[in-house]
């Protein structure tokens, strides 16, 4: 068996149901939905975690945007789930990285919550490769705090070298790709 995707979860209900059935799409789809909706909540317990109040209109933003109500109820993307895992990974490294206390207690249970960041972010990645923006995002964030302010840069710069190295930064293949 391949490793974990979100496609799998998504065919759940025409595994139990059958493809000619009613029941079995609407479980797909609402397999889909709940991506959307955990989508939501990551933001709430983002922004009110780290930014205050202000968790409710951002959730409400995020799913006024038209691509996301479509694929939260049409379509049968990975995109929402990707947008979930993503953001519980960072949500997870944050908390580890921007405690108050500096007691034992307090270190152990940052390890605890960079091993869960690393789980969302497997997860994530294991849903679509696209995380790896995601955790490339994180990872500057992540030397900066646990080092210095230039950890962050080295950590900059090596995510950008990344990027430059499989040549995402390649003009001639983007306009190939365009046109």
């Amino acid at each position: 068996m391949a490793p974990f995707q979100w496609e799998y979860l998504t065919s759940l209900g025409f595994l139990l149901f059958g493809y000619d059935s009613t029941f079995g799409t609407i479980t797909s789809m609402m397999v889909n939905w709940t991506a959307g909706v955990l989508a939501v909540l990551a933001i709430i317990t983002f922004v009110q975690t780290l930014l205050g109040a202000g968790g409710l209109l951002a959730a409400v933003l995020y799913y006024l945007l038209p691509l996301v109500g479509h694929f939260s109820f049409a379509d049968m993307k990975t995109d929402n789930a990707v947008f979930a895992f993503g953001a519980l990974c960072i949500l997870c490294g944050f908390v580890a990285l921007f405690q108050t206390a500096n007691d034992e207690r307090e270190r152990t249970s940052a390890l605890r919550w960079l091993f869960l960041a690393g789980i969302f972010g497997g997860f994530g990645f294991a849903t679509k490769a696209t995380t790896i923006m995601v955790i490339l995002a994180l990872l500057p964030v992540l030397v900066g705090a646990m080092l210095h302010w230039s950890g962050f840069v080295a950590g900059l710069f090596f995510s950008w070298s990344v990027y430059a190295y499989k040549g995402i930064f390649d003009l001639n293949r983007i306009f190939e790709r365009i046109g």
